[in-house]
């Protein structure tokens, strides 16, 4: 894979309108490019949580400023009307 092909590669979710990812762990270079995106990586706080969600349920994040002072991201299913909790850990 050429330089420009991985530049493109990692700036994909930018170019989507994606603004957080959440997921179980991130590998720390995939972290790091998704920061550098401006994209919020944020972890399940309960890894059960996951297998709550569908491929296609909507998800609504808010108050993200202080949420991301205080580490702790509340999550909104819309699909689902549930809320789950996600962290959020920028070093």
């Amino acid at each position: 894979m050429g330089k420009v092909q991985a530049v493109r590669l990692r700036l994909l979710p930018l170019y989507l309108g994606i603004k957080a990812v959440i997921a179980k762990s991130f590998a720390r270079i995939h972290k790091a490019n998704l920061i550098n995106s401006g994209i919020i990586p944020l972890e399940f706080e309960n890894v059960e949580d996951y297998d709550k969600i569908d491929e296609y349920d909507e998800l609504q994040l808010s108050d993200i400023p202080n949420s991301l002072i205080n580490g702790k991201i509340y999550n909104k299913n819309i699909t689902k009307n549930t809320e789950f909790p996600a962290k959020f850990n920028g070093s």
